[in-house]
């Protein structure tokens, strides 16, 4: 009985919580959007790829020009040996936001699997441009130096 009593008055608070947040007009879209993206960035991160791809895919239902979400699927096709939709994902990221530096680390990284060392070199260039703050750069500058056998300034980096 007093469970069923805690279970009526949570709900009741639920409801009330519920009917403020669309008072206040704010689209629960964004709540699930953000929900999706940092749930496919923790799977990702842990080594899900599936989930964390599926993920991704319904916060880019609620957002087909959403940047970090066409960026983990992109991820997640690297991870699958999917290098062509991983690239045309980035490509996609960077078009809906020409701003968005991991847009072309994550390129680069494609292009250097590809071969092609002089555009992954130039991406990686452009993301620079974009943010020399991130970290991850340096990250992926220090990969394709030593994929390249340049361990001397690899390890400078």
């Amino acid at each position: 009985m007093i469970l069923h009593l805690l279970l009526l008055i949570s709900s009741f608070f639920l409801l009330i919580g519920c009917s403020s947040i669309q008072n206040t007009g704010v689209d629960l879209r964004l709540i699930y959007l953000d929900d999706y993206l940092n749930n496919a960035n923790s799977e990702y991160l842990v080594g899900n790829y599936e989930r964390a791809e599926l993920l991704a895919r319904k916060a880019l239902s609620l957002d087909n020009c959403n940047s970090l979400a066409l960026d983990i699927i992109g991820l997640c096709r690297i991870k699958n040996d999917d290098i062509e939709e991983a690239e045309r994902n980035f490509y996609e990221a960077i078009r809906c936001n020409p701003l968005y530096h991991k847009g072309y680390t994550h390129l680069a990284v494609v292009y250097h699997l590809k071969g092609d060392r002089e555009s992954a070199w130039k991406l990686l260039q452009k993301a620079y441009d974009i943010n020399p703050m991130d970290m991850e750069i340096d990250e992926v500058k220090v990969f394709l130096l030593k994929s390249e056998n340049d361990l001397e300034v690899a390890y400078e980096n």
